[in-house]
């Protein structure tokens, strides 16, 4: 009897622990996590323990400082244990609360349902619900969110919403438990727990959207900030260029390479070839780019292999050509570096269907690229990596476009398709 009892009491105290846990998942840890995240739970658990029907005179009053207080000791942990602001503390605490109230209130369902009275079948029925609750949010809410997303969170609308949405579920469980004291129903509570799961579901899909808001904007504040950046440094490439052209124009043209001995004439004549990599596509942007990218390449013993006809780009501003060739090729030359030099190729193909201008940057690689919404992920952890995919599909929908990927037997493929005139 004594061990159902302690059960019953540590039940929501253990379930909410473990839905927070499970929610708060992609939060940077503190330092000392394991001692705090310890620490943390026994005295959350240590709470549970506390009779409020017995210190309280009134049960809806002793259910709501019940769940007040686990609540609290809930986003407690979470402040313990993660570094986070106090926006994300409280959402990431409303959604955990969801998550387990979700669970509660399906066993109750289930139970009124396919219940009987043995203790065993009733906990094990408890423990089926938790994991499929958890693993739906998780797949749903927690596994969608970038790894980043989650703590930029900092606007008092998102801070409204999870008052309200915890307010709302305490609101229904006290109205379920009241209405089936009150009608001795427990189908009657069944019916109102299904609202109640409803109106979790809701609040967790609402600050997922809110999160995927604030995480579009952001994205744009970064890919601004990257397409303003590469517009400064075309001026400087440009200007680079123009003097590596005049350099080797006066080299080719200036010297007998006659005159060198055998070393230091092929140097010399090393140094003049540079003036073939050069591009005329008949868009001065283009050729900078590919002039820059394609001595970058010869510095890596890549083959880089270029049909274009720049002019059908003229309407495209010439930064966002930069960026746009810029960050392709720089994608195509990491992939290709450190591959076997049979394979060290990168190839632009361009080809014209009426008003449809199709243009194919293709690179082998090696590996798997894992896709997500149809763009590769990268597998890297720095600040701006992963944000030049973002920055050329910006680019590209600017001017009415669209660019897609695709990644088979070992050949991965930009394609990026423009309506021209």
């Amino acid at each position: 009897m004594m061990f159902y009892e302690l059960y019953n009491r540590l039940q929501f105290a253990a379930s909410l622990l473990v839905a927070v846990f499970i929610v708060c998942g992609r939060l940077p840890k503190c330092e000392y996590f394991l001692a705090r995240a310890v620490a943390a739970c026994a005295t959350t658990t240590a709470l549970s323990l506390i009779p409020f029907e017995k210190i309280i005179p009134s049960w809806e009053g002793a259910l709501i400082v019940k769940h007040l207080v686990m609540f609290l000791m809930s986003t407690g942990v979470i402040a313990v244990c993660r570094k986070c602001n106090i926006h994300v503390v409280l959402l990431v605490g409303v959604v955990g609360y969801c998550t387990q109230h979700i669970a509660a209130h399906l066993y109750i369902v289930l139970f009124d349902l396919f219940g009987n009275n043995s203790r065993f079948a009733s906990v094990f029925m408890f423990i089926v619900c938790c994991l499929l609750s958890y693993l739906a949010v998780y797949f749903f809410f927690v596994r969608k969110l970038e790894k980043d997303s989650v703590p930029i969170i900092n606007n008092r609308a998102q801070l409204v919403l999870s008052v309200i949405v915890f307010t709302i579920t305490i609101c229904l469980t006290i109205l379920g438990v009241s209405y089936s004291f009150m009608y001795d129903s427990f189908s009657l509570l069944a019916i109102v727990c299904v609202l109640s799961i409803f109106a979790c579901v809701l609040g967790v899909w609402v600050e997922k959207l809110m999160i995927s808001v604030k995480q579009s904007e952001r994205d744009m504040e970064i890919v601004n900030l990257l397409l303003k950046k590469q517009s400064q440094q075309y001026a400087g490439a440009k200007e680079s260029v123009n003097l590596i052209n005049i350099k080797c124009h006066d080299l080719r043209h200036g010297f007998n390479l006659r005159s060198f001995d055998g070393e230091d004439e092929s140097e010399v004549e090393n140094a003049i070839n540079v003036y073939d990599s050069t591009f005329e596509t008949g868009n001065e942007a283009l050729d900078v780019v590919l002039t820059e990218k394609s001595l970058q390449c010869a510095s890596k013993k890549i083959r880089l292999t270029c049909l274009l006809d720049g002019s059908e780009l003229n309407a495209v501003k010439p930064s966002d050509i930069y960026s746009l060739f810029g960050n392709a090729l720089d994608n195509a030359i990491e992939s290709a570096e450190n591959l076997d030099e049979d394979r060290k190729t990168i190839s632009i193909t361009q080809v014209k269907n009426g008003n449809v201008l199709k243009i194919i940057i293709e690179n082998y690689y090696d590996g798997k690229i894992r896709m997500e919404n149809g763009m590769p992920v990268t597998p890297k952890d720095t600040a701006f990596h992963g944000y030049g995919m973002k920055s050329m599909r910006a680019i590209v929908q600017k001017y009415g476009g669209e660019l897609s990927v695709s990644a088979k037997g070992g050949i991965f493929g930009l394609n990026i398709l423009l309506f021209v005139k």
